[in-house]
């Protein structure tokens, strides 16, 4: 489970704790915020990806998996924009499309992929 000041850490996936959004700070170490009653969804995908895509540049990779909404097409746009990489799951292996598909449908996804073959995506990424 994600902690406020936690340090982010290659080979490490952090769960954001309910009623929280989870930030990237520049010390690439974690914040998490209060969500409010009110939108962004919670927790925020755009929020999480803004701030990465900020902090971490090129180095940031985003995958966005199974979900309802819009929230994280912002985020996945301002990862690219920073020069990071994106990565989605595919229609097949989703079991809530919408956020995948908002994702890819702006142009700024690299790949999409079946659930079952992100891992290994993700380490030939990190292995470049």
């Amino acid at each position: 489970m994600a902690q406020t000041d936690m340090e982010m850490r290659p080979g490490v996936v952090l769960v954001v704790p309910p009623g929280r959004h989870l930030l990237v700070t520049s010390q690439a170490r974690i914040g998490l915020i209060e969500t409010g009653a009110l939108p962004p969804a919670r927790p925020s995908g755009d929020l999480l990806l803004a701030t990465l895509a900020v902090t971490c540049g090129p180095r940031a990779l985003a995958v966005v998996l199974t979900g309802k909404g819009h929230d994280a097409q912002a985020g996945v746009r301002a990862v690219v924009h920073c020069g990071g990489t994106v990565l989605a799951q595919d229609e097949g292996s989703s079991k809530a499309f919408a956020m995948p598909a908002a994702a890819i449908a702006t142009d700024k996804v690299s790949q999409i992929l079946a659930v079952g073959d992100i891992a290994a995506a993700i380490v030939t990424h990190t292995a470049r």
